[in-house]
Parts: C-alpha cells; sequence; structure tokens
C-alpha cells in the first residue's frame, strides 16, 4: 500500500500535460468511453472496469515474472479504499523527441504529464472527480487542475455534470498533436483547445440507451478567451463574458443491430462568432483491423477559417499491440481586410505503435512526417506511459 502511494506521488511531480484516451479500444471492446472513464469522451481518472481492463489487456502479466512490487501495485481487489469512497489513480509521461522546425534541433526528454486523478463515490447516484497537474503551463486555455460533481438519478435518465472541467466535444485523442483540436499555422500547428483545457459549466448527458449517447452544456468562455493564435489577430472569441454553449451525440450502430462494431458523431462548440464543429467515424472490419477519419472545422467571421481531416487505419496481430498509420491535411485562411486572404496548408503522416508490454505499461514509438509553410521534415519519437 505504502509502495504504491510513493509511486504515484513521485510520478505526480512532472506533469505539463493530459493523456487521452484510446479510440481503438473501444472498438476493440466494443464498449462506450465511459465504460472504462468518468468521462463520456474517456481520458482522465478510470472506473472499476476500466482500472482492471489497464491489468488485462496487456502483453504480459507480472505473475509470470514474479515482479511482486509491480504485481502489488497492479492488484485487482484494492482499486478503492474505504469501500468505495475513495479511489485514486494518475497518468504519467516521459517523450524524447526532436523539434521538426530546424535541422540541428537537439534530442530531448520530456516529462510531458503526470497528473493525479482522486474520486470519490459517497452514494450510488453522485460521483466526485478531482485531477491536479504538476507543471507549467505551456498552451492558452490550459489549466493545473479541474473537478466536477456527476449526479446520475439512474441508469435510464440524463446525468448532471457541473465542476470546472473540460466541455465535451470531439474524441479526446491519446495523441495532442492530431488535427481535430489543432490548426494549420505557419511553422506547423497551433492548439484551439489545449490539453487540459477547464472551464466553468453544466452539462447534462444521456446515456440511457446502449447506442447513444447525447451531451449538452453551457460553459463561462475565461479559459476560452486566454485562447490566441496568430499574435494579435488570434484572439479566439471577441467577447470574454459570452458563454459558451456545446453539444455532442454519438451513435453505436453495432449495440443496436448485429453489425460490425463502429461508432460516429459530431458535435459543436459555439461562443458568439465562434465556432468549432468536429465530425468523427471509427469502425471496425475485423476483429484486429479498424479504419477511422475525422473532419474539424472552425470559423471566426471575417477573419479565420480552419478545415482539417484525419483517415487512419489500426491494426492488432497480438495482445496489447497496435500497430497504427494517419494521414492528416491542415488548411487554415486568414483575412487580412479588403478582401485579401492567405492561406497556409500543414501536412501530416504518423506511423505508429502501441504496445501494453505490462499492466500499465505502455510504450508509444512513433515516425512522423511534417510538411509545413516554413519546413519539411521527418523525425521518430518515443514515449513511456505509466497509467494507474
Amino acid at each position: 500500500m505504502l509502495l504504491r502511494f510513493v509511486i504515484i506521488f513521485i510520478f505526480s511531480l512532472f506533469s505539463t500535460s493530459e493523456i487521452f484516451a484510446t479510440p481503438e479500444l473501444a472498438l476493440m471492446t466494443g464498449n462506450r468511453c465511459s465504460e472504462c472513464h468518468l468521462s463520456v469522451t474517456g481520458g482522465g481518472a478510470r472506473n472499476e472496469f476500466g482500472w482492471q481492463f489497464g491489468s488485462d489487456a496487456s502483453t504480459y502479466r507480472p505473475a509470470k515474472f514474479s515482479m511482486e512490487d509491480i504485481y502489488e501495485i497492479c492488484d485487482k481487489n484494492d482499486y478503492s479504499y474505504l469501500d468505495g469512497l475513495f479511489a485514486f489513480g494518475t497518468d504519467f509521461r516521459l517523450q524524447t523527441i526532436r523539434s521538426h522546425k530546424t535541422e540541428d534541433a537537439e534530442r530531448r526528454i520530456i516529462p510531458m504529464q503526470a497528473a493525479l486523478y482522486l474520486s470519490s463515490q459517497p452514494a450510488e447516484w453522485l460521483l466526485l472527480d478531482g485531477q491536479y497537474n504538476v507543471g507549467p503551463k505551456i498552451f492558452p486555455g490550459q489549466k493545473e487542475w479541474s473537478a466536477s460533481v456527476l449526479i446520475r438519478p439512474s441508469d435510464y435518465l440524463p446525468m448532471i455534470k457541473a465542476g470546472f472541467f473540460q466541455p465535451t466535444i470531439g474524441i479526446r485523442e491519446c495523441d495532442m498533436t492530431q488535427f481535430d483540436r489543432r490548426i494549420a499555422v505557419q511553422d506547423g500547428t497551433e492548439s484551439l483547445i489545449a490539453p487540459n483545457f477547464a472551464e466553468a459549466g453544466v452539462e447534462v448527458i444521456y446515456e440511457g440507451t446502449e447506442w447513444l449517447t447525447v451531451s449538452a452544456g453551457i460553459f463561462d468562455s475565461r479559459s476560452l478567451s486566454e485562447v490566441k493564435v496568430f499574435g494579435s489577430i488570434g484572439n479566439l472569441i471577441t467577447v470574454p463574458d459570452n458563454p459558451t454553449e456545446t453539444i455532442r451525440i454519438v451513435f453505436w450502430p453495432a449495440l443496436l443491430w448485429d453489425i460490425p462494431v463502429g461508432y460516429f458523431g459530431a458535435s459543436g462548440m459555439v461562443n458568439g462568432d465562434f465556432y468549432l464543429t468536429n465530425i468523427f467515424a471509427y469502425q471496425s472490419i475485423t476483429d484486429l483491423l479498424s479504419v477511422y477519419a475525422q473532419y474539424s472545422f472552425s470559423d471566426k467571421e471575417f477573419v479565420r477559417e480552419t478545415r482539417n481531416i484525419t483517415a487512419g487505419v489500426s491494426y492488432s496481430p497480438w495482445a496489447g499491440v497496435i500497430f497504427g498509420l494517419r494521414g492528416e491535411k491542415g488548411l487554415t485562411e486568414i483575412s487580412l481586410g479588403q478582401g485579401v486572404n492567405t492561406k497556409f496548408d500543414t501536412y501530416q503522416a504518423v506511423l505508429y505503435a502501441t504496445w501494453m508490454i505490462l499492466p500499465y505499461i505502455e510504450l508509444r514509438p512513433e515516425y512522423r512526417y511534417m510538411n509545413a509553410y516554413e519546413y519539411e521534415s521527418t523525425r521518430w519519437a518515443f514515449q513511456f506511459h505509466f497509467y494507474y
């Protein structure tokens, strides 16, 4: 018990960003994101099923290697304390990478993340959830903490989520570089919705049927007003006090009919003259092979338009191993006034792998090609991920 707490506390001292869910796992298991996570979009704190899945889905089990210390951390019977009143988890990620922007960039080892999650379920219908990230804020709109309360009257009625948390939009991807929440700029990409973005607000969430998830919310805009792209012309919203409205709908037809597992949906975020829309579809071809696509577009009237598309394929030949290939194009068009516009294109292609080698330990190598307005380059990177 003490060993587990010490390890998690040490990992929580390196946080800079947020880890997201892996949408491929939803296809592999046929489960919605909320089957493993406290959030309907995945990412962040895990529930008991998600915690056990992190142990069972790995290639190797600790018992095969007599790794007693690791096995103590992975013990299934110790997910929560005081009869479920208190539970915690963590995400730690370390990456080695070289910047694409200069040819002679040095390889660096970056502590990308260490987040500490705390949750409590004092009653069957009430769930409290919190997250804290130690480290400097890198992206505009990024926050060090989030907290929410989830009220769930029954399995068939809408839930109410309130607090300071990330609005439910799009798909929360594991790779923070994707063009679902980033846009093309002259030197590559830039965030619209930052990792660890959080805003004060309220959401109504419906998951009363297996095949449908619907959420709608209204939020403050203080965090959104911090986001700037392209310098002085880049304010994301015009009036900081305007409320932000969101809606998201996801269908799981495989949970309604006897067809291969897949899901598709769309989300929207609106604040005054700014909107962000995400359309996404994930489909399994076989138990081992799946394809996916996303289209994301945003607009700030008379200032900026973005049009981004992502398509990819993933293949899982062995337990705990996923290979993937993803291609992306981002287009940003900026109005300079008097009918004069300028455009920036950015292209990415990423060959990657995910290896859940041991319970709660994941290795992620990748090879990336990027073509932006100012450069063209290829780089390899490697990530180590510990999650609990």
